[in-house]
C-alpha cells in the first residue's frame, strides 16, 4: 500500500500487485514492468543500484533514508521493507526515516561516520535541516553515536553530497 500511495497507482495496479507471487512483485516494484501482462505499471528505478543513497550502516544499525526527490521515494520504501522483513537482518537494529514528513529529507551520500561516536552530515541539495534534525534525534535516542555534526555544502550539482567533496579511506586518510 505504501508504494501504491507514493506512486499514486491506480486501483487496477493495486489489485494486480496483491495478486502477484512475491518474486514477481519484487521484480515489478524495481523494474515497473509486469511480465505476465506485458505492461509497464510503474516507472522503473534506474538509480536503485546507488544503495548508499537509500541505506547507510552506522555502527551496528542500518539507517534507511528519506529521498529528497519524489522519483526516488519508492527506493527508500523498498529498502525499508527489505531491512524490516528479510531474516538476514532480523538482529540488525533499523532506524527507518523513509516515512518522514514532507520537507525532511536525508540521503546516504550526506552521512559519513568518521569515528564510532562521530557522524558528519552534509546539509546539501538533497539533505535538509529537518532531515538532519530527525537523524540526530534518532541517533541520540538509540545511543548510536554521541555527536552529529552538520556541514553546510554548496548547493551545486558538482557537490551533491558530502561524499562528493571528501571521503574517508581510513582513520588517518581522506580523499578530497
Amino acid at each position: 500500500d505504501a508504494v501504491c500511495r507514493a506512486e499514486q497507482a491506480s486501483q487496477m495496479t493495486r489489485v494486480r500487485f496483491n495478486s502477484m507471487p512475491l518474486s514477481e512483485l519484487s521484480q515489478t516494484l524495481v523494474t515497473g514492468y509486469d511480465t505476465e501482462c506485458a505492461k509497464q505499471l510503474l516507472e522503473p528505478l534506474p538509480n536503485f543500484f546507488f544503495t548508499r543513497d537509500w541505506a547507510v550502516a552506522v555502527n551496528r544499525h542500518v539507517v534507511v533514508t528519506r529521498a529528497a526527490r519524489t522519483a526516488r521515494e519508492r527506493e527508500c520504501l523498498l529498502a525499508s521493507f527489505i531491512f524490516a522483513c528479510n531474516p538476514l537482518f532480523a538482529h540488525t537494529p533499523l532506524v527507518d526515516l523513509s516515512g518522514a514528513e514532507q520537507g525532511a529529507s536525508i540521503e546516504g551520500g550526506d552521512i559519513m561516520q568518521l569515528h564510532k561516536d562521530y557522524l558528519l552530515v552534509g546539509h546539501s541539495q538533497r539533505t535538509t535541516v529537518q532531515g538532519i534534525a530527525l537523524l540526530r534525534e534518532q541517533m541520540f535516542a538509540r545511543d548510536v553515536v554521541k555527536n552529529v555534526v552538520r556541514i553546510n555544502i554548496p548547493h551545486h550539482r558538482s557537490s551533491m553530497h558530502i561524499d562528493t567533496l571528501f571521503t574517508q579511506l581510513s582513520y588517518d586518510h581522506m580523499i578530497v
